[in-house]
């Protein structure tokens, strides 16, 4: 979301190093070069607990790329309890990040849920009688609050 009457999403952050800006490393293209150096562009003290936010259309061209040994950089979990890594960082999908953009991030430290107990309902007997209407309202947000701990990949080209 953009942050109004929705929580602010990591997306909507300006590129910068400052305050409320969110660094994003350029890339002509995604190869395992640029995906090393997003990774190693997070500080050490977040990428121990760092994973990867990704489109499944970029990780289907990741899972594609290879070292330079001939080994592929994505590795498969055996495990059901076990998520996906790629150069041992889990790899986690969303519909919601675009094609071009790969995010890194210790997102417990750098990304907070707020959310507001209970629901609201309001009962509505009148308007569409015999049956009863239902309103019912949350509270949430979200917005970055480190952003030391997340960094974003800008891919120009996929190929």
């Amino acid at each position: 979301g953009d942050g109004t009457f929705q929580p602010k999403g990591i997306l909507t952050y300006e590129n910068g190093n400052g305050h409320n800006k969110i660094e994003q490393i350029k890339a002509d293209k995604l190869d395992s070069d640029a995906i090393m150096i997003l990774y190693y562009s997070l500080n050490e003290h977040y990428s121990k607990n760092a994973s990867f936010l990704m489109n499944r259309s970029t990780l289907k061209d990741v899972r594609l790329l290879k070292s330079e040994t001939g080994q592929y950089l994505w590795q498969p979990s055996l495990s059901l309890e076990t998520p996906d890594t790629l150069m041992g960082i889990p790899v986690y999908q969303s519909a919601d990040m675009p094609p071009t953009m790969i995010a890194v991030a210790d997102f417990k430290q750098a990304y907070k849920i707020v959310d507001n107990r209970g629901m609201r309902i309001l009962r509505d007997p009148y308007t569409n009688k015999p049956y009863v209407k239902f309103f019912v309202t949350k509270r949430v947000g979200g917005e970055v609050v480190n952003t030391s701990a997340i960094k974003l990949l800008k891919i120009a080209s996929k190929c």
